[in-house]
């Protein structure tokens, strides 16, 4: 089973509402934006929206945004599907947003911080932290 991870454009809609449905499953609703914010990323110079599809399936995205003028980068989300956790496609993910970032930027993630009392965000952490 081959993981591919490509870069969506306007056109590809129907892989991009696959992703959504990820995002809206995944992400906190506390932390998800507006819908209709989201949608208009794919239209951006700006962003980068990746898709990671296997069998035909879309079993992760990631959402980053690649400033034009800075050297910096902001990793603003990365989720895949239940079945799909633990098994490479978000780590597949991230790494191909640094590499589209581009050499000689400075890479941001934001995490919540490890109080002690979340594993969930505890467990992001050291996602991070391995990558």
């Amino acid at each position: 089973m081959s993981l591919t991870i490509r870069q969506l454009e306007p056109a590809d809609a129907d892989v991009f509402e696959r992703a959504l449905a990820i995002y809206r499953e995944a992400i906190a609703l506390s932390e998800q934006r507006p819908e209709e914010e989201i949608r208009t990323l794919l239209g951006r110079r700006d962003y980068v929206v990746l898709a990671a599809e296997q069998e035909g399936e879309v079993v992760g995205f990631a959402i980053s945004h690649v400033p034009l003028a800075e050297d910096f980068w902001l990793f603003e989300y990365v989720a895949t599907t239940p079945a799909e956790r633990g098994r490479g496609a978000g780590a597949a993910l991230v790494q191909q947003a640094t590499r589209l970032a581009g050499e000689g930027r400075v890479g941001l993630v934001e995490a919540d911080a490890d109080t002690g009392h979340d594993p969930v965000a505890r467990k992001r952490l050291r996602f991070y932290a391995r990558l």
